[in-house]
């Protein structure tokens, strides 16, 4: 079974990144840096973000987008035990839209959170579907023992994947 993932692969050039601020469906006021227009990895108390946006998985002849996060761990691994639960939004909208809410699937190198959502038609995802590139943010909220901690990652969808994703028969 063939799986497309795409995962933005962050650069590390925070020195020449800008900084943009982003109103929040929450109403928070996300502060992010982007270098060459690309969000820059985000980083929260506990984690790091590795990787963040869409795969989309082949089902009975569609496909079906899944929101993929990668943490590492800012610091030892050890902080990352005990994480129980595990809540993701797309936050950047006029509300707030759950994605996750379970378990965490917590490694020797961090936590890979696999998001099912639907699949892929214009009716629920008409960004995917725009010329235009398209900018989403992944609220992402870690809980253990009473603690929680959450971070906040913009997603860049740009046109050449658009292109990409619809060259390839993802986008019927």
């Amino acid at each position: 079974m063939r799986t497309l993932l795409f995962l933005l692969l962050f650069t590390s050039a925070a020195a020449a990144a800008d900084v943009r601020p982003l109103k929040l469906a929450t109403g928070e006021l996300l502060v992010h840096p982007f270098n060459g227009g690309v969000p820059l990895p985000a980083e929260s108390r506990w984690t790091v973000a590795q990787g963040a946006g869409p795969a989309f998985v082949p089902e009975g002849g569609q496909f079906r987008l899944n929101w993929s996060v990668i943490l590492k761990p800012r610091g030892s691994p050890a902080q990352l035990r005990g994480i129980t639960r595990v809540t993701m939004q797309e936050v950047s909208g006029a509300k707030a839209v759950q994605i996750f809410d379970g378990p965490a699937e917590v490694t020797d190198k961090g936590i890979v959170i696999m998001a099912p959502e639907h699949l892929v038609a214009r009716e629920r995802y008409p960004w995917l579907y725009s010329t235009e590139p398209t900018l989403l943010v992944l609220r992402v909220s870690l809980f253990k023992a009473g603690e929680q901690d959450t971070l906040l990652q913009p997603v860049l969808i740009g046109t050449g994947v658009k292109r990409t994703l619809k060259d390839g028969g993802y986008l019927q």
